[in-house]
């Protein structure tokens, strides 16, 4: 990990990305059977598909479960569902795991078993009616820290899935009305059937769940965004208008049903296939669109874009990138403007950094239309259009028009701090080393941007220190990590004035507040950040007096034994000398490594 980040804080336990998935076991789970048992002979489509999963320990020796975390559990299980013609149902398009860090395990011992209620439907889309051969694999080991051996357990059950008369449809959503709402964890003893309204996949729903969400009805909302057509798109695109209430949720769920405009952006490289999941989204997207919709949909999202509801214009920022166009660029610079105006005036703190991210939301909706062929005003004049401008200098190398340098210039200089951070921010995205005159003009600012007023153009100036070489402005971040109260300035302002070879009273000025409570845990994160080949971090602030000046101590040894080191500002290496558990001790500091295991070892 290196130390350019300035994060609030690195996560050892990095949620598990789609991409790993289900990971293959490498052996079977020793002495065990399991059972599969469907809780219904058969079940209609659209209904929660709840199958009692029991595993049994038939050996002689006790062996640990892993059961990961109750959000998590279900991504433990791979289900395959193959119909009688033989085609597998694809797997459910949404579900993914949240990651298994806080892991909780069960000891099987001899004869006893672990039983769990399964809602197959979750993982797999059952989307015509008919006999399915289900397999499950269950991993039960294979935990994030490999305390556990991977290995899996497998069973198979057939389950028969009836196509509902729209009679029968109508009972059975009248039915999960009546249901208690919220799914608890598949191996809660109380887990049972409950308001399972994205289950509602079938089109047969989508006419009996309208007047429900007519009414308002989050829940056949919910069910009217699973199913996978053209027309449940357009229902959804009219209720953005009729639901205020529901008009950002819905923006967010419209987002996987329009045309991906980065699909080209995150394709795979040539060789690798995509994963079981991206396939289920493509496929997703494609059943849920028709191009027919676009003047319709893009209609309500111009409509909306200039509501007096901040949550509403975030709404519109998940469709534009799929479907705006020129035009659209100069509505989402307008309505930048008007953000920014709006923040300046607000007095509501919690308000103000709602007002702070539409601007950002709508510059990524920019993204999606400048991927698609569209280009900003290439000599910006408003705050909004300067927005428009850097991201697209983000974005493309090739977008240089005559005097950027100069426009990134001007807006160092702007009234908003909106314009100021996104000119210091699109600093580090730009191919290096900066132009010359960039350079300077962002030198010839920098004393007063350290100080900014807003933090967050603080921060960035602090990150621009180092990439432009501005190292008279070291002894201000020093003075800076001596005095800020605020955790993301103080570990920017150490980190810039690291880089700038100036390690040694810097990391002086940190270790004199390592004392301080309250400045302890971001202290700590900005020391780990000057490690790099990590995974992540985990911190634990909570020392005692002894252990603080311990931890002061060795860093205060480092730094006169490897002064010369510390002063090539070049991020630090676990195993390199001096960089041992003694500046990163067990348990107060937890690096991640990239074969899965931590470092440094647990203190004895």
């Amino acid at each position: 990990m290196g130390i350019r980040t300035i994060a609030v804080f690195a996560l050892i336990l990095l949620a598990q990305s789609a991409r790993g998935q289900n990971t293959a076991a490498v052996q079977p789970t020793p002495d065990t059977r399991v059972a599969l048992t469907p809780t219904k002979p058969a079940f209609l489509m659209g209904e929660s598909v709840l199958v009692r999963y029991r595993l049994e320990n038939t050996g002689k020796t006790t062996f640990a479960l892993s059961l990961g975390n109750a959000p998590g559990f279900l991504s433990r299980f791979k289900v395959t569902a193959v119909d009688q013609d033989g085609r597998e149902a694809p797997p459910s398009e949404w579900y993914f795991p949240f990651g298994e860090g806080l892991t909780a395990t069960k000891a099987l011992k001899p004869g006893e078993s672990f039983t769990a209620l399964l809602p197959l439907a979750r993982l797999v889309r059952f989307e015509k009616p008919g006999a399915y051969r289900v397999t499950v694999s269950h991993r039960t080991g294979d935990t994030w820290n490999k305390a556990l051996v991977s290995a899996t357990a497998v069973g198979e059950t057939t389950v028969k899935m009836d196509m509902p008369t729209p009679q029968r449809a109508k009972a059975l959503v009248d039915e999960l009305f009546k249901l208690p709402p919220g799914e608890k964890a598949a191996y809660d003893p109380a887990a049972g059937p409950s308001q399972a309204f994205d289950l509602l996949r079938d089109p047969v729903y989508l006419p009996i769940l309208l007047p429900f969400a007519d009414k308002g009805s989050r829940q056949a909302l919910e069910g009217i965004n699973s199913i996978a057509s053209p027309e449940a798109t357009s229902a959804l695109a009219r209720l953005m208008r009729s639901q205020p209430e529901m008009t950002f949720t819905i923006g967010v769920w419209m987002r996987n049903r329009l045309p991906d405009p980065f699909a080209k952006l995150n394709a795979r490289p040539a060789g690798q296939t995509e994963t079981r999941l991206e396939a289920a989204q493509r496929r997703f997207r494609a059943l849920s669109w028709r191009d027919d919709l676009r003047p319709e949909v893009l209609a309500t999202a111009r409509a909306l874009l200039a509501s007096e509801k901040v949550e509403t214009v975030r709404a519109v920022a998940f469709i534009l990138p799929s479907l705006g166009i020129q035009t659209d660029l100069a509505r989402i610079a307008s309505e930048i403007d008007r953000m920014i105006a709006l923040r300046r005036k607000e007095s509501n703190p919690q308000r103000a950094e709602t007002l702070r991210w539409v601007p950002i939301e709508l510059k990524q909706a920019s993204s999606g239309i400048f991927e698609r062929g569209f280009s900003p005003k290439a000599n910006p004049q408003t705050a909004g259009e300067c927005e428009l401008f850097v991201t697209q200098l983000e974005r493309s190398p090739k977008f240089r028009p005559a005097g950027w340098t100069g426009v990134l210039a001007r807006m160092l200089a702007a009234d908003a701090p909106a314009s100021r951070h996104s000119a210091l921010e699109a600093l580090s995205l730009l191919k290096q080393p900066l132009p010359t005159d960039l350079v300077q003009a962002v030198r010839k600012r920098l004393p007063v941007l350290i100080h900014d007023a807003d933090m967050n153009v603080q921060i960035e100036a602090f990150n621009a220190m180092s990439l432009t070489g501005a190292r008279e402005l070291v002894p201000a971040a020093v003075e800076e990590v001596k005095s800020t109260q605020n955790d993301q300035v103080l570990q920017a302002a150490f980190l810039s004035a690291f880089r700038l070879g100036s390690g040694v009273p810097a990391i002086k000025a940190l270790m004199d507040r390592l004392g301080d409570d309250k400045v302890r845990l971001p202290a700590m994160q900005a020391l780990s950040f000057l490690v790099e080949g990590t995974q992540g971090s985990g911190i634990n602030s909570n020392m005692e007096p002894v252990q603080a000046q311990r931890l002061q101590r060795a860093w205060r040894v480092f730094t006169s034994v490897h002064a010369n080191r510390v002063a090539t500002g070049k991020p630090l290496r676990i195993g390199e000398p001096g960089v041992d558990n003694n500046l990163y001790p067990s348990p107060f500091f937890d690096f991640r490594l990239a074969d899965g295991g931590t470092w440094p070892p647990a203190a004895k």
